[in-house]
């Protein structure tokens, strides 16, 4: 009898281990709760008869990005910079901040700092009767100074720059009135391309001041029958117009 007992018990203790693995492994097989999506339900779906939660917005997720400030718009009045395009950022700069010793120790007059997304025309005008341009190219290191032309603008002294960087006015003499070439008409959406190198003049049939490549692409602001006023690096000049491509409104 206490031979039956012993293979009871035996028996019952195997059984209650092999329960418990069961519900062990039973654990630990269980999926994890799904979480549940904006709509309520998780990934899924709902279960059948379960209602959605509805979904409410938080307020940061209402509230609209405000604009991004336009600075170039916030210079004092007696600088202008007229874009293009959106894009760019400006700020008055003075002193050790112009970053060029040399330029630094000539007295600037003013100057402006103008970077981000800086499209071709970009134009900068200063309060000022008289005086020559310096362009610091911020993006190229070390940093490289180039001469613009300067122009009168609506009782403003201008230059055009086409890519990021600074605009000093130094002081100098006012720029030289160009008389208007007879039989000129101005132009508005006018790209020129060059299909040979050719000479980049300061007036129609006038002196050459340097010389641009074949398959340039570039902006006519103005044309006469034979010529094309482009601008090439910020600087305006005529091209014949007997060796150009032209796209849009050239007529």
């Amino acid at each position: 009898m206490s031979y039956i007992r012993g293979i009871v018990s035996v028996v019952m203790v195997f059984l209650a281990f092999t329960l418990l693995d069961a519900l062990n492994s039973h654990a630990l097989n269980d999926p994890p709760q799904a979480q549940a999506t904006p709509t309520g339900c998780p990934p899924e779906g709902c279960r059948p008869g379960e209602a959605p939660v509805p979904f409410v917005p938080t307020e940061e997720a209402t509230q609209e990005r405000p604009a991004p400030r336009q600075t170039c718009d916030e210079l004092p009045s007696n600088i202008r910079v007229t874009l293009p395009r959106v894009g760019a950022q400006c700020q008055r700069v003075a002193g050790a901040a112009i970053g060029n010793e040399a330029i630094v120790k000539a007295g600037p007059l003013d100057a402006v700092d103008v970077w981000g997304s800086v499209f071709p025309d970009t134009q900068v005008c200063f309060a000022a009767s008289g005086g020559t341009f310096k362009f610091i190219d911020t993006k190229a290191m070390p940093r490289v100074v180039y001469d613009l032309p300067a122009y009168s603008d609506e009782s403003m002294l201008c230059a055009t720059i086409n890519r990021a960087g600074m605009v000093v006015l130094m002081p100098g003499e006012a720029p030289p009135v160009v008389a208007t070439p007879i039989g000129s008409r101005s132009l508005s959406g006018c790209m020129v391309t060059t299909t040979h190198i050719l000479n980049f003049r300061d007036a129609p049939d006038g002196e050459i001041s340097s010389i641009l490549r074949a398959f340039v692409t570039l902006t006519a602001f103005e044309r006469t029958d034979d010529w094309f006023k482009v601008d090439y690096h910020g600087a305006r000049g005529w091209i014949s117009a007997d060796y150009v491509t032209l796209d849009g409104n050239c007529s």
